[in-house]
């Protein structure tokens, strides 16, 4: 199944980890756009992969990180003014 998927090997194994029962995820994502620009998009993916190290430790169990870039939104009156 994820023989077409690429990653790190970290990020091949978070992704098998959503297949445990038990696990859980730390849901994040973000509209494309120019306000915010990829550095916020950077900011948001790093503090998912954080609080989800951090609730595994206190919960013990697998949390996978996921961010979601939203591209299919093509709203263009949300983003073509500050």
């Amino acid at each position: 199944m994820y023989a077409a998927v690429r990653g790190s090997a970290k990020t091949l194994e978070k992704a098998k980890q959503l297949a445990d029962p038990a696990a859980v995820a730390v849901l994040t994502g973000q509209q494309a756009g120019l306000c915010g620009g990829p550095l916020y998009n950077v900011y948001k993916a790093i503090t998912a992969v954080k609080l989800a190290d951090n609730l595994e430790k206190k919960l013990g169990r697998p949390v996978v990180p996921v961010f979601w870039v939203a591209s299919e939104d093509h709203n263009f009156s949300e983003a073509d003014h500050f």
